[in-house]
């Protein structure tokens, strides 16, 4: 396997040191915003050192200082609501970098696979880190669906290569592709249909709270803040969709309310296995 160079890897261990300095104050941060909103804060190691350096090579042409997740941290919202909020608050505590967003939480977006959560990198005095929020549906979701993720990337990652795909593969890629989305459309539909019976709930009509002090994020929570052992580096990224267009400063999710459509009953959730090879499995951490 190819190495990085000298300098390359001195560069690298500068920034490990970075960010091992920068990690305390990050993960009370992280913990703070996730309490205050009743969220649950998944705080992790910094991110191997194999899995960093073949991102680099892989993705980033040898150039360590494009890795901007050395230093990372996953926020559970326990709804979409609070999920927003606890956006707005990442937006006032941390200096939000313009590259790097993406708000797939946001119901005016189409994700290509179906998949939602929300990522901002934050600049810490030089070094970057990255902090995602998720809801529960979704990781859900993921787990079912991370082993199709698994195989239609290793498929891609042929035409990377050079190399075209078969007929075959193309066909299986494509099959990939629905059985993710059939995964992430029922957990969105459970999304939305949590949201109304909320609304419902509260008498009042189905909204987003306009600000962190807006709403139940407000009032004292029973948020968890978890630290994963070292076998655990973090949460994947299963969607490289970024949001089309609209301000590149700005984190906000949508304000209106729309979902797609909810087709109600037990039929939201797959219930055939399109890819009968292939069973759930567990995420991996990179």
């Amino acid at each position: 396997m190819p190495q990085l160079p000298p300098t390359a890897q001195a560069r690298l261990d500068a920034m490990y040191a970075e960010a091992a300095t920068r990690k305390p104050a990050f993960d009370s941060a992280i913990a703070e915003i996730a309490t205050r909103f009743g969220g649950e804060a998944r705080l992790v190691p910094l991110k191997g050192r194999a899995r960093a350096e073949a991102k680099i090579l892989t993705d980033y042409a040898g150039e360590p200082s494009r890795i901007q997740d050395l230093l990372r941290a996953t926020i559970i919202a326990p709804d979409l609501d609070r999920a927003r909020q606890i956006l707005a608050a990442l937006e006032q505590r941390f200096a939000v970098l313009a590259q790097g967003r993406r708000n797939l939480l946001d119901p005016a977006i189409t994700p290509e696979d179906g998949y939602r959560d929300a990522k901002v990198n934050v600049g810490l005095d030089g070094h970057v880190a990255e902090i995602q929020v998720s809801i529960p549906e979704m990781l859900a979701a993921k787990t079912l669906a991370h082993s199709y993720y698994e195989e239609r990337q290793a498929l891609l990652r042929t035409t990377a290569d050079g190399r075209d795909l078969s007929p075959e593969d193309v066909a299986r890629v494509d099959t990939l592709l629905v059985a993710m989305r059939q995964i992430y459309s029922a957990a969105w539909s459970q999304v939305a249909r949590n949201a109304r019976n909320s609304a419902s709930e509260m008498g009042a009509p189905l909204r987003y709270a306009e600000s962190a002090g807006n709403g139940r994020g407000s009032g004292p929570s029973n948020a968890r803040v978890m630290y994963d052992g070292p076998t655990q580096t973090g949460i994947p990224s299963t969607s490289k969709n970024r949001e089309p267009g609209g301000n590149p400063n700005s984190v906000d999710m949508a304000t209106s309310s729309s979902f797609p459509e909810d087709r109600g009953g037990e039929t939201d959730e797959p219930q055939l296995n399109p890819c009968p090879n292939i069973g759930p499995n567990e995420p991996d951490y990179d």
